[in-house]
Parts: C-alpha cells; structure tokens; sequence
C-alpha cells in the first residue's frame, strides 16, 4: 500500500511506520446496522484499506450504516481493547473470538 510498510504474516510489529518514519497509530473499529446492533470489531493501521477488505469479502459489511474508531498509541493496547470488546459486546460477526484475558476479576488467566 502506498505510504505504508507492509506487513505480512501474522504477526505484527509494535508499531507500523509510515514512509516517512512516523509512527502510525493503531486503530480500533466498531461496525453496527441501522438498529445500533454491533456487527463487527477489528483493529487496523489503515482502517480505509480494511474498510474495503471487507466490502469485498464479508457479506454482512452491507449492513454497515455506522462506524466508530478509536485510536491507540500502541498495539498492545489497541489488542487488549478489542479483546474487551468482542468478550463484553459480542459483535454478531466476529468468527475469531480472542481468549480471554484477566480484567478486574471479570475473565480468568488461561
């Protein structure tokens, strides 16, 4: 992608870079439908680029009438948000759900 490190794999580095060397922060989304239900939570650096991921690839993204973003200044963070999300909000399409994670006594360790 233009003006971006790519990123391959599945693992991710710490922080993504832009040509330039600026740090890019990361971006945590929710997805809902017109009656406010939450369809979907991820997380990207690019959220236009991942926007268009899943207008091509997920057949519930026509449904989308709202998104909100919120941004984070690192991946760890941006991760342990979304992990929150999607245990506490259940987005009806998220198929990978992430284990759970301990929070004020709310999940356990695995």
């Amino acid at each position: 992608m233009e003006g971006h490190r790519a990123i391959s794999g599945n693992h991710s580095p710490a922080r993504a870079t832009d040509r330039n060397g600026k740090i890019m922060p990361r971006s945590l989304y929710r997805m809902y439908d017109k009656d406010d239900v939450l369809l979907y939570v991820g997380m990207s650096w690019s959220p236009p680029a991942r926007f268009r991921h899943h207008a091509n690839n997920s057949l519930w993204f026509s449904d989308v009438v709202k998104i909100s973003i919120r941004r984070f200044a690192s991946d760890s963070e941006c991760k342990e948000a979304e992990s929150y999300a999607i245990q506490d909000e259940r987005p009806l399409h998220n198929k990978e759900r992430p284990k759970p994670i301990a929070r004020r006594g709310a999940y356990a360790n695995p």
